[in-house]
């Protein structure tokens, strides 16, 4: 593909980024015999249904389409000041579960991209998906667990400002406040195979009840003896500072502190490793165009270590963004979720080596 701008002397993400045609298996769209290659299939879920059960701003479901076209210009293919060539790699666009932005109810949404992921896993990829409201976040659990072994554990890393635990509303309503509620009530989550480990990272005091607090620790089964599950948290303060702007992503030691846990969760390398984030854990002057913004948060240098570390780990099965909102801000924030899927690309890179 060509971008008006960039020619073949300045190649960008889009120009290897491969289109998937609707209704086609993900697992026949590659040549065939390259699978030695790590592959990366960005899902789009284009839903806010769940925010606005949650009282929130409206705009994320028109945020897959806006990531993705920052996410085709972003680039450069051959990075010289890293070394890497994204040409090492496979990207595939695997397209929005559903035709236009809300077009299916929540639960019906759920169900789609619950199965979009469980087929992109079982493919060999990584799916990198692209919301919309942070309920997404069960259903792409759900689905990495459709296709992990029955026997691999699984970690994940909720990487926010909030905790995402809330009850259901309405008389029983999935919304984008309760994912992690609904995953820690999970009974494959908690039972003897998973033997499920959820870390909230980055989280912001001033925007989580104790009553949440209260709810995530008594799903810790080393505090309450029969809990299936496992829960830590790490609030803003206890995240190493950042670094000042600059220096080799990955280096950083905030970038050490995030693979520490990355190791921890791996549990010796059995394990697998899902990490959400919502964009609304960074600060708002780096990241304005979010469902939630504020001024408290993690740097735009923090979320691309992140990224970039998450991709180089093997125990990282999954990745799923959350909350860009481009009606409330377009452009710096859709640059920021390239970049931030440009970097766990190059991350992905290393990861064989």
């Amino acid at each position: 593909m060509k971008f008006d701008g960039y020619g073949t002397d300045d190649p960008r993400m889009g120009h290897i980024l491969v289109d998937a045609p609707a209704g086609v298996p993900l697992a026949s769209v590659l040549p065939a015999g390259d699978d030695a290659k790590p592959r990366i299939a960005f899902i789009g879920f284009p839903d806010d249904q769940g925010v606005a059960r949650n009282g929130g701003r409206v705009g994320a479901a028109h945020g897959p389409e806006a990531a993705l076209k920052y996410i085709r210009k972003v680039g450069t293919i051959v990075n010289a000041e890293y070394d890497v060539d994204l040409r090492t790699i496979h990207l595939v666009n695997a397209g929005p579960i559903q035709s236009a932005p809300n077009a299916l109810s929540v639960e019906d949404a759920h169900v789609a991209l619950r199965a979009r992921v469980a087929e992109a896993v079982s493919a060999g990829f990584i799916p990198f998906v692209l919301g919309g409201g942070n309920n997404q976040s069960y259903p792409n659990a759900r689905g990495l667990m459709d296709a992990l072994p029955p026997a691999t554990p699984l970690a994940v890393i909720n990487i926010d400002a909030h905790m995402d635990v809330r009850p259901f509303v309405q008389g029983g309503l999935a919304h984008s406040g309760s994912p992690f509620q609904q995953l820690l009530n999970d009974a494959e989550f908690a039972g003897p195979t998973r033997r499920g480990h959820f870390v909230e990272f980055a989280l912001q005091g001033s925007q989580c009840s104790a009553e949440h607090v209260a709810f995530l620790r008594s799903r810790d089964g080393r505090r309450h003896p029969g809990v299936g599950t496992t829960t830590d948290l790490v609030w803003l303060r206890d995240v190493v500072p950042s670094t000042p702007e600059g220096g080799a992503v990955g280096t950083s030691a905030f970038a050490a502190q995030f693979r520490l846990l990355l190791d921890e969760c791996a549990r010796g390398g059995e394990g697998a490793v899902f990490v959400s984030l919502d964009l609304d854990a960074v600060r708002g002057c780096d990241a304005p165009g979010v469902s939630c913004a504020s001024p408290l948060g993690l740097t735009a240098q923090q979320a691309l270590d992140i990224c970039y570390v998450a991709g180089t780990h093997p125990a990282v099965k999954l990745v799923d963004l959350s909350e860009y909102n481009p009606k409330e801000e377009e452009y710096r924030t859709g640059r920021l979720v390239a970049m931030m899927a440009y970097y766990f690309a190059m991350g992905l890179t290393q990861r064989r080596k």
